[in-house]
């Protein structure tokens, strides 16, 4: 399924990559906090936010945050920005959020990420996370 952005605002993040299997991924129950990325209206400054994934998969992820403006397409960084994944958002609720990535991840790092115990873990070093694996 491909989800694309209206004509007058596409970007490259708002194309998905069409896999068959991205609607079929396990989702798993996590938590922890990354920081949602994305230009802010000038476009020469970086907006970032904080946010919790409460629910992850290969393909996407559903974030709990407080913040009601998240744009429909964004990046999902981890640890001290040293992993950035492309993503839109394809629903949107009060306080959650969810989104499909632009590429789907690999199966080790999100295995990793829903077995994380410490929830500021992610948001500080992401080498010790995946460390332990």
């Amino acid at each position: 399924m491909a989800f694309t952005a209206p004509r007058n605002r596409s970007t490259y993040l708002s194309r998905i990559e069409a896999h068959p299997r991205t609607g079929a991924r396990l989702k798993r129950n996590c938590r922890f906090l990354v920081r949602l990325v994305y230009p802010a209206k000038a476009l020469r400054n970086l907006t970032v936010i904080k946010a919790a994934v409460v629910e992850i998969s290969e393909g996407g992820a559903r974030i709990r945050t407080s913040y009601s403006a998240v744009p429909d397409h964004l990046y999902v960084a981890l640890g001290n920005y040293e992993y950035f994944i492309g993503a839109t958002v394809s629903n949107r609720s009060k306080n959650e959020v969810e989104v499909e990535f632009i590429k789907e991840q690999p199966s080790r790092l999100i295995n990793v990420l829903s077995r994380v115990q410490f929830p500021l873990a992610t948001i500080h070093d992401l080498k010790r996370v995946l460390e332990v694996d």
